[in-house]
């Protein structure tokens, strides 16, 4: 719910142009593991990017650009999603989209992503 609210009162502020690439990352990401449980990325369709922390913190960055990189593993595709954020200026996020449906940042590959229900 927070995340949608977020999305909504960002989207308001006036709509942007949809980002190339970005299109199988759209959604709310959501990790079993109990070190990520209380967090969450997004992306929107209109390029915004949120990071959920947890106990009601997040940040909202906008995405500059995406890239799609060649992958070195069967059937994944790596992604480096460049944004910029209101605390920390502009940024990189490097992840792996596995066919399977499973996202992985890639100096993380130890967590798995997936997309929670109320994102599809």
């Amino acid at each position: 719910m927070r995340f949608c609210t977020a999305l909504c009162a960002f989207l308001l502020c006036g709509c942007r142009a949809e980002i190339q690439g970005l299109e199988p990352l759209i959604g709310r990401w959501t990790a079993s593991d109990p070190r990520f449980e209380q967090c969450a990325i997004g992306f929107s369709p209109e390029g915004w990017l949120v990071f959920e922390q947890g106990d009601g913190q997040m940040d909202v960055c906008r995405v500059q650009e995406v890239a799609v990189e060649v992958a070195k593993v069967a059937n994944t595709r790596c992604f480096r999603v460049r944004y910029e954020g209101a605390r920390d200026g502009e940024s990189s996020l490097s992840l792996m989209l596995e066919d399977a449906g499973v996202m992985r940042l890639r100096n993380r590959q130890d967590v798995a992503w997936k997309k929670s229900e109320a994102a599809r």
